[in-house]
């Protein structure tokens, strides 16, 4: 299907800028991002986070998105913390620790 498609349908482009968007960063260099999601509960976004290097330490997740609160949940989505508003996202994370937080935006 695919051999069919190509000849019909060829690349083409635009010249033009691209600005750069990061929805979320990181600050610890051993701390990754493995998944953001749709919440299955409701419009907020779930990202799930993990440390690799055997370090603990405090890490800040920015995002040039407009973050209106966010709080940490398990697996199943489920609050385990207050939500925080109006202050920044930062946390504590312990060796090869996994997070999950629930972030909504603006």
């Amino acid at each position: 299907m695919r051999n069919l498609w190509d000849p019909n349908n060829p690349l083409t482009y635009a010249e033009g800028q691209t600005e750069s968007v990061s929805l979320f960063r990181v600050s610890a260099p051993n701390v990754m991002v493995d998944a953001v999601k749709k919440s299955e509960s409701d419009d907020a976004m779930i990202i799930l986070l993990h440390e690799f290097a055997s370090a603990r330490g405090k890490v800040e997740l920015e995002s040039d998105m407009n973050i209106e609160c966010w709080q940490e949940c398990d697996l199943m989505e489920r609050s385990i913390t207050d939500v925080q508003e109006n202050k920044g996202f930062a946390f504590d994370i312990k060796p090869y620790e996994i997070k999950t937080f629930v972030v909504k935006l603006k």
